[in-house]
């Protein structure tokens, strides 16, 4: 996808949809308060960055976390990963 500056909006719904996809992923996948910060979109078709903060810790399950996220966001937008 093509990346647009209007996608760090925080109410543009590209922002809204990965910030979603991305908690709901973390709580389920890792704990129930984990929460998402500073999430910021940048250019190379569309990066996500972002922080993922949880009293669990886990390297698979982050992977878990970004995987099922992508798989999510897949269905709706181009995903490459």
């Amino acid at each position: 996808m093509d990346f647009k500056d209007s996608f760090n909006t925080q109410n543009s719904d590209v922002y809204k949809d990965i910030l979603s996809a991305t908690k709901t992923n973390c709580q389920q996948h890792l704990s129930k308060d984990c929460s998402v910060t500073n999430l910021t979109l940048r250019s190379g078709s569309t990066i996500a960055d972002f922080t993922l903060s949880s009293s669990s810790q886990g390297g698979t399950q982050v992977q878990l976390v970004t995987d099922e996220m992508l798989n999510q966001l897949a269905e709706k937008y181009p995903v490459r990963y």
